[in-house]
């Protein structure tokens, strides 16, 4: 099950362009911040499945700039993260518009998916609301760490904190 998601992609063109086209493009739900030497730029979006867009200036001389994006599947689909995506097809429509969306405000329509870059996923898994289900949680990372500190090291600090 998926949840959030942070991402990179390499657009070949310059910062100011994109965070104008940004602007244009989210302008309903943040405006961006572009730093002193328009080599950074920052958008923070409210009520939009995107939640954030930043983007690095690769150098004057080089007409590229890194685009970092977080983002949430689930509120792609919901208002809120309550109901995360199970299947690969949320997912792949997910991508896909992100893709899109990328393409627009980067002025890049050269981009692929696989120019993609995944950083970071949120997957979570939602447990029934038994309080035993998270009693087992527990019990199981404790083993995990009395197992992995041997029997040599039972008598050590860091043992006597785990078990207590």
């Amino acid at each position: 099950m998926l949840d959030t998601c942070n991402v990179i992609v390499t657009a070949a063109e310059e910062l100011k362009s994109i965070s104008i086209r940004l602007d244009n493009e989210f302008r309903k739900y943040g405006l961006t911040k572009v730093s002193n030497d328009d080599s950074e730029a920052v958008l923070n979006l409210k009520g939009h499945w995107i939640n954030k867009i930043k983007l690095k200036s690769k150098g004057y001389a080089v007409k590229t700039t890194e685009i970092y994006i977080n983002f949430s599947y689930p509120r792609f689909f919901h208002k809120d993260n309550v109901h995360l995506i199970t299947t690969e097809q949320e997912r792949q429509k997910v991508n896909l518009e992100l893709l899109n969306l990328v393409k627009k405000f980067s002025g890049d329509y050269s981009l692929k998916m696989r120019n993609i870059k995944y950083l970071r996923i949120d997957v979570a898994h939602q447990f029934e609301d038994i309080f035993e289900d998270y009693n087992l949680v527990f019990a199981l990372v404790y083993e995990t760490f009395v197992k992995s500190l041997g029997k040599e090291n039972k008598k050590s600090k860091k043992y006597t904190q785990i078990e207590e």
